[in-house]
């Protein structure tokens, strides 16, 4: 590793540490020093703010994606430092080290669990509008098995949103990404959303002029939404919505104890 040429890089939006040698290796950090992504061939690695890894394979034969524990997070940065001889890398990573201990340690006080994500999530900042799942009968999911469906109140959301701002501090301009949870916010009615949305506007407006807000939405509560109302929600910063299909088999969805019909899916997505 000694042999590696660095390559160093630092913009507004952060800093990229590019290695060459026998295999290109890259890191990106924000302007906290929070590591974001690593790529060394065949893999890369997402960061998602609680302090945990994601690693996606680039090789078509062993395309996957694999979420690593807080632990293994931490071996896989102190096995890279160990072995990069390079002093800017070793002290990026000891910082970065330093934030991925001190973030897993905030990011519970800032939400009631850890939201589960789309695997395409995990950079962006986690908004918990809503707490568990409106459904919570499906017959192989137990993600929200004994939490109770609950959506915060409006100066509830305002403290939760202050206070994951006051968290990422000057990063946020970095952070363009936000993701809406937990199972159904984006289901939630227009007169809830909207609102919620408008606080999103004020503390994280670059996501929504970018266009880079997403969330769950559940497929009953969104089965009367009209196509105007889904483009105020574009007006808001949405780009996308993730649902819980799972099947198109009439007697597939009845045994999963899913609330839809095939023809509920397909009203939903036309709109």
């Amino acid at each position: 590793m000694a042999s590696l040429s660095l390559q160093v890089r630092s913009t507004a939006r952060g800093t990229v540490l590019r290695l060459i040698g026998s295999r290109e290796t890259l890191l990106f950090l924000d302007p906290a020093g929070r590591l974001v992504y690593a790529f060394q061939e065949p893999a890369g690695w997402w960061f998602h703010l609680d302090g945990r890894a994601v690693r996606r394979e680039h090789r078509t034969s062993r395309r996957g994606v694999r979420l690593y524990t807080h632990t293994q997070t931490l071996r896989l940065l102190e096995g890279w430092r160990s072995v990069w001889a390079a002093v800017e890398v070793k002290e990026a990573l000891t910082r970065a080290l330093r934030l991925i201990r001190r973030d897993h340690q905030i990011y519970p006080r800032l939400y009631d669990r850890l939201p589960i994500l789309p695997p395409d999530q995990y950079r962006a900042v986690v908004l918990q509008l809503t707490r568990g799942c409106p459904w919570n009968r499906c017959t192989f999911c137990t993600f929200y098995r004994g939490v109770r469906y609950h959506v915060r109140s409006m100066d509830a959301w305002r403290q939760h949103v202050q206070a994951v701002h006051a968290w990422l501090g000057s990063t946020v301009a970095f952070r363009n990404r936000v993701f809406l949870a937990d199972a159904s916010a984006m289901g939630l009615p227009e007169s809830r959303l909207l609102p919620a949305l408008e606080e999103v506007a004020r503390w994280f407006p670059q996501a929504v002029e970018e266009k880079e807000v997403y969330g769950f939405a559940d497929l009953l509560s969104s089965m009367h939404r009209p196509p105007r109302v889904w483009q105020r929600l574009r007006g808001w910063g949405l780009r996308r919505v993730y649902l819980g299909v799972e099947s198109g088999h009439p007697a597939l969805l009845r045994a999963m104890n899913k609330p839809q019909t095939p023809d509920t899916v397909i009203r939903v997505v036309e709109a």
